[in-house]
């Protein structure tokens, strides 16, 4: 979809920007529109991603310490993970100043693969 701008204002008719632009010292510019507006956060159990309406995919990555705790009183064991530096496309979610929405969504599948690598590397001590 194509947009104009005239002085930083911006329109979706061209009529409308030339009427705007009219008795100005100003031109008109026009711009290519990304019209995605859904993103869609998945995982497999390797990687997570951040889909687009365009079926372009950008990266989820982070950063984990994995760390054995055993309880002989409780007879338990467990592994505790610390998550940092949650990324997309190499950028840090906090530089990137995203929405709460897709913030939870990236959260949510970072802590669920996890806690899934967790799981695994506790079953194959035991």
């Amino acid at each position: 979809m194509e947009i104009y701008s005239v002085n930083g204002d911006f329109y979706m008719s061209y009529d409308l920007a030339v009427i705007k632009s009219a008795g100005t010292h100003f031109k008109i510019k026009k711009h290519e529109l990304d019209e995605t507006e859904h993103l869609e956060v998945d995982s497999d159990k390797e990687k997570i991603w951040i889909n687009d309406e365009a079926g372009r995919e950008y990266q989820v990555e982070f950063d984990a310490t994995y760390s054995f705790h055993e309880e002989e009183h409780f007879s338990e064991a467990y592994f505790d993970c610390d998550i940092d530096n949650i990324q997309v496309n190499g950028h840090s979610i906090v530089s990137l100043n995203l929405s709460s929405y897709i913030l939870k969504d990236i959260k949510r599948e970072v802590f669920s693969m996890a806690d899934n690598i967790c799981n695994e590397k506790l079953n194959d001590i035991l």
